[in-house]
């Protein structure tokens, strides 16, 4: 419900009352609204994780790993696309946290 709020306010919102160099935004602003999902899932899934002590050592390394894949993207991505292109490279980065700390409880 909050994506499509968001996808249907935010773009009518910035195209009407802001400058005409906001438009571009209003279109950033729907991509990262679909981060949403994948970021209010993996957080308690890494507290629930990380509410026990014995399992520090695995999630600190996922979150290097996540990080280390997130800016090497993010290096190949943003000279080529901008800003747009770091949108789609934040929902992919919390996707993958996501996936990863699923995958880490699964098992």
């Amino acid at each position: 419900i909050v994506v499509l709020l968001i996808n249907t306010i935010i773009p009518l919102f910035l195209n009407t009352f802001m400058p005409e160099s906001f438009n571009g935004s209003s279109w950033a602003l729907v991509i990262l609204s679909f981060a949403l999902p994948f970021l209010f899932m993996h957080i308690p899934l890494s507290q629930l994780i990380l509410s026990k002590d014995s399992y520090l050592r695995q999630i600190v390394f996922l979150y290097i790993l996540i990080f280390a894949i997130n800016l090497m993207i993010m290096l190949l991505v943003i000279p080529v696309y901008g800003f747009m292109g770091a949108a789609v490279v934040t929902v992919i980065s919390e996707a993958t946290t996501f996936l990863g700390f699923f995958i880490f409880i699964k098992k």
